[in-house]
């Protein structure tokens, strides 16, 4: 069982090559079908699951389907009971930039936080609870082609954090950070890993709830996102850090603040990595 990271596949030609030589042998040689429960976690967005799916394909020359990717904001979905029918403010990158700029956003965001929902309003009321703020993800940094970190939506959300206490003299309260490291999207990947898992014929039923995985590798290159979830999430997760990204191992052996339980150089020595676990696994239990 494996989970995987977007960024490893984005950074550079080198890159996105020993991604595609890991994928291949997850996959059936024509790369149509995964051979193994597989999904691919990021912290990125602004665009569909579907679409996502279909970049993934082109960047790793396997079928990817959009049950196998969770986006930054895919738990946003769980939302929809509770605010379908309400007003709703939606900021972010992707087609979402097309309407407004960064500047932009953080001004509209705070005409609607300090006039608790009704922009321009001069006088609010008291009594008027405040408006609720959901973060898709915290990343301060991520990973893309250029040679450093770039900021991320953590950074923006500190901008705007800043900003209200600042202009309102308290902090912002109101809100919910969803994305790594929180537990809503390993809950959404275990959940797409044992659908995956029955339809490959695994056996899956388990009478104590417990999950039937005896290990779910998540790979990624992000110490304080992918690491430190997968080690919240708990056993059967095992945290696989590498050296292609935010993380690039030229300080330190592994992340002192955020240490996985496996370092390898890249997604390829990942896979080939966990590979041979599990086979040393399955070898020992025939003993």
């Amino acid at each position: 069982m494996r989970v995987g990271c977007q960024a490893h596949v984005l950074k550079e030609s080198y890159t996105r090559w020993a991604s595609r030589q890991a994928l291949a042998k997850l996959y059936t040689p024509d790369g149509s079908k995964a051979r193994y429960p597989l999904a691919f976690l990021t912290n990125g967005g602004g665009v569909s699951e579907e679409r996502k799916a279909e970049q993934l394909s082109e960047w790793l020359s396997v079928h990817v389907i959009a049950p196998q990717v969770v986006l930054s904001h895919t738990p946003f979905k769980q939302l929809v009971p509770a605010l379908g029918d309400k007003p709703v403010l939606i900021s972010g990158r992707g087609h979402v930039a097309d309407v407004a700029r960064k500047y932009s956003e953080l001004q509209i965001m705070m005409d609607v936080l300090t006039s608790k929902g009704v922009p321009g309003r001069r006088h609010t009321p008291q009594a008027a609870p405040p408006v609720e703020v959901f973060f898709s993800n915290p990343d301060l940094l991520w990973a893309n082609e250029f040679p450093t970190p770039r900021f991320g939506q953590g950074a923006f959300a500190a901008c705007l954090e800043a900003l209200h206490e600042k202009m309102t003299g308290v902090p912002l309260q109101a809100k919910r950070v969803f994305g790594k490291p929180n537990p809503k999207p390993y809950e959404l990947i275990e959940d797409l890993l044992l659908q995956q898992a029955r339809e490959l014929g695994m056996e899956v039923g388990s009478p104590s709830g417990e999950l039937p995985f005896s290990s779910i590798y998540a790979v990624g290159d992000n110490p304080a996102a992918d690491v430190r979830g997968a080690n919240r999430a708990g056993h059967p997760w095992v945290s696989v850090l590498v050296k292609t990204g935010v993380f690039d191992g030229t300080l330190y052996a592994n992340c002192p603040n955020d240490p996985a339980h496996m370092v390898v150089d890249d997604v390829e020595a990942a896979v080939d990595a966990v590979l041979h676990r599990h086979r040393s696994a399955r070898w020992h239990s025939m003993r």
